[in-house]
């Protein structure tokens, strides 16, 4: 099922990820409470110009995203044939 979706570009490792760390959600709950805080005090423009930013820090997470599942995935690999190498 995994290898299909990868084959067929509808895996996104980084949309599948839900951190459980509690730092993870007080960090996300700040961020809301910050966006909140701007929102109130700048006009429409900048405030807008603000959303556009974090939009662009997303993106470029999850760009960090997929090319930490990349090296994941391929040192796994590695590993693997290192393993079935030592054991034959």
């Amino acid at each position: 099922m995994i290898l299909e979706a990868l084959c067929r570009g509808n895996y996104s490792p980084p949309d599948l990820i839900t951190p459980s760390d509690p730092a993870y959600w007080e960090a996300n709950h700040q961020v809301g409470q910050m966006m909140d805080c701007l929102k109130s005090q700048l006009s429409e423009p900048h405030y807008k110009l603000v959303e556009q930013l974090v939009d662009k820090i997303y993106s470029a997470q999850c760009y960090e995203c997929e090319s930490y599942f990349k090296l994941g995935f391929a040192s796994g690999m590695v590993l693997l044939n290192e393993k079935f190498r030592n054991n034959s």
